[in-house]
């Protein structure tokens, strides 16, 4: 909670509002928007711009209860259109008391009525939340299809009745795709680096504005008022990523490759290349003047290009294939929400959860950490430290529970000391596994590490 807190203060500090803490802020937010009631949708806009990370995200308690914390937060800051008397967080569940006293109960209504509007307010803002806050990646798909569950749950606990007449008795609000924000992966294995730059890609923020358009499209396909399927958003945005990562892969041999094609194209239209597989995460424009119908040498030539053709894309899929990465996951593209207008890596607000703890790595996959300088091979949580760090923004916050090892250990030396000189401000708590009062059944002993960033090593 206090992690969020403090990102939620450092984002309105940046937009102008100065405050020691969220009742100060309320009040602020309250000045402004009595001046322009405009203020509001900005106040909004700031909060739907916090991005939240669960690298190894497990079952999804951590993303659960950042959700739940960011809808207090929103409460708190009056920037929830709601008719209650009172609105707080216990045990992970949100509990309102309606403007009588009593607690929140929502039934069919005959018509519209205040508990419809409570209902129909926090849908759309869980919704939100899910869409544009959360983010969660594991390696186990098993993890990754409980969390989202989670996560459909906690939306369908408020969804609410689209008709009060008795011909649509059973209507409910339909739940959206927010699936597309928790993916499966190997957290902390990738081909490619955070630094990687895009900027040789043609019209490349044209790419990222269409690439950000259609995971916001995917979210709500297959809707009413959706005018494509979610299998066909789905299909071009995995156009984009594989154009994204042919080009930092093999950005000459692509670029040799485009341009063999472009010029096959121009003299001799698509004839030998209209080849879903040859043609695939390419650029290219078809010729729109009808080609007339090839003679003899001209069909020989157009051999030859296809042949030189197909050498480069054989080049191409070699650089690009390899099992150690099968199931790497590539942060570099993933999450549209953390890349600029141009495509570069910003990161995230906050970084959360429960990483895995131990020697867990093959010596296969320990030689694969190629951008992890810092972390103690042997033991994975030390990796996860790392990761959260690199897949920071600047001046942003770090909050792990981990292995009690990190305060100790001499193969962790050197993490701590990137810690130490880059961020503000380090708490760490630690809790032995026997009689622990707050962690009743865990295994091993513990430290809850929170870490507050005051810029990113270069």
């Amino acid at each position: 909670k206090e992690s969020l807190d403090r990102i939620v203060l450092q984002k309105f500090s940046e937009n102008g509002l100065n405050a020691e803490n969220l009742d100060i802020l309320q009040k602020q937010i309250l000045v402004n928007v009595n001046v322009n009631f405009n203020f509001r949708d900005k106040a909004i806009n700031i909060l739907e711009e916090i991005r939240i990370c669960d690298p190894a995200v497990g079952s999804g308690h951590f993303l659960v209860s950042a959700l739940n914390e960011m809808i207090y937060i929103y409460y708190k800051l009056g920037l929830i259109n709601i008719s209650v008397s009172d609105l707080k967080i216990e045990n992970d569940e949100i509990l309102i008391k309606d403007r009588e006293g009593g607690n929140f109960e929502y039934k069919r209504p005959k018509s519209q009525n205040d508990n419809h509007k409570i209902q129909m307010e926090i849908f759309n803002l869980k919704k939100s939340i899910i869409e544009n806050n959360l983010f969660g990646v594991d390696i186990n798909p098993n993890s990754c299809e409980i969390t989202k569950l989670r996560l459909w749950i906690e939306l369908l606990k408020n969804s609410y009745y689209l008709s009060f007449d008795s011909e649509n008795y059973h209507n409910l609000q339909t739940l959206p795709n927010i699936d597309i924000n928790i993916k499966c992966g190997n957290s902390i294995i990738s081909r490619f680096d955070l630094k990687d730059s895009l900027k040789n890609i043609p019209k490349i923020d044209k790419l990222i504005k269409d690439y950000k358009c259609l995971v916001a499209k995917y979210k709500n396909a297959d809707g009413e008022n959706s005018k494509h399927s979610k299998r066909e958003i789905e299909i071009k945005i995995n156009e984009i990523k594989e154009n994204l990562t042919l080009n930092l892969k093999a950005p000459k041999t692509i670029n040799s490759l485009e341009k063999e094609i472009q010029a096959h194209i121009d003299k001799y239209g698509m004839y030998l290349i209209d080849d879903k597989n040859l043609l695939s995460g390419l650029t290219y424009t078809k010729n729109l003047l009808e080609i007339e119908e090839l003679n003899e040498n001209e069909k020989e030539e157009a051999f030859e290009s296809y042949g030189r053709i197909q050498i480069l894309r054989k080049k191409l899929d070699s650089v690009l294939s390899g099992k150690e990465y099968k199931n790497a996951f590539e942060w570099r593209l993933e999450f549209p929400e953390v890349l600029n207008e141009n495509g570069d890596f910003i990161g995230f607000d906050l970084v959360i959860g429960n990483p895995p703890y131990g020697n867990l790595l093959s010596k296969s996959q320990k030689d694969l950490l190629k951008y992890y300088k810092k972390s103690d091979k042997n033991e994975i949580s030390s990796i996860f430290v790392e990761l959260g760090y690199n897949i920071l923004r600047e001046n942003r916050n770090l909050h792990y529970i981990i292995t009690y090892a990190i305060t100790f250990s001499k193969a962790q030396s050197e993490i701590r000391a990137l810690l130490k000189n880059n961020f503000e401000e380090i708490k760490i708590a630690s809790f032995d596994r026997d009689g622990c009062p707050i962690f009743k059944t865990m295994t091993q002993s513990t430290s809850l590490l929170e870490c507050n960033n005051k810029g990113i090593e270069g």
